[in-house]
């Protein structure tokens, strides 16, 4: 339907396929949020997903646990669909710690996420790196809420993220949960 503002089809298996269709489906030009979480996309169905001709209208987009690597998120990082989104959740989808630097770095730069307010990376693999290319974005200024839960940052990603001139409009950062090792410094 053409009036269709909300899909959630999370844990349903989509997988690339699926993904190529829902991203050319013309009904879906007025959707506003979109939940693909555990839906298996991996990096080609979030390729299929940044190519979309038609779903530039998002707001919120859940794409946690799909098995993402740098490949899937920087090719969403570099996509037409993150334009407006205010939502953001790419959780659960890290590979490693130095697949998550290049991720970071992608979502960093990316000029799509001017107008994100809430951004979750859970549980990414993300470590001291990954959380300086964050911490250093200009890009990320409008940012109120982050969660970096379960995700390997120590010290100098804590200290980045503390330090951080662009971070300066964030009222919520959620830390907690397994792997955040900071220590006492950190904290």
């Amino acid at each position: 339907s053409r009036n269709l503002r909300t899909l959630d089809l999370s844990s349903v298996s989509l997988r690339e396929e699926g993904a190529r269709e829902l991203a050319q489906s013309r009904h879906l030009g007025n959707l506003r949020k979109l939940n693909l979480g555990s839906t298996q996309l991996g990096d080609a169905g979030a390729r299929a997903l940044a190519e979309s001709p038609t779903l530039t209208n998002l707001t919120k987009l859940h794409l946690n646990s799909n098995q993402m690597t740098s490949v899937g998120i920087g090719a969403l990082a570099r996509s037409r669909i993150l334009f407006r989104l205010t939502k953001l959740n790419l959780s659960v989808n890290g590979q490693s710690v130095e697949d998550s630097i290049e991720a970071m770095r992608e979502l960093a730069h990316s000029p799509s996420l001017r107008r994100v307010k809430r951004l979750h990376l859970a549980a990414n693999h993300i470590g001291g790196e990954g959380a300086k290319h964050l911490a250093r974005s200009p890009l990320l200024e409008g940012l109120t809420w982050l969660s970096l839960m379960s995700n390997p940052l120590g010290v100098d990603g804590m200290r980045a993220l503390a330090n951080s001139p662009h971070l300066i409009q964030l009222w919520h950062l959620a830390l907690d949960g397994f792997g955040n090792a900071v220590g006492a410094t950190g904290r």
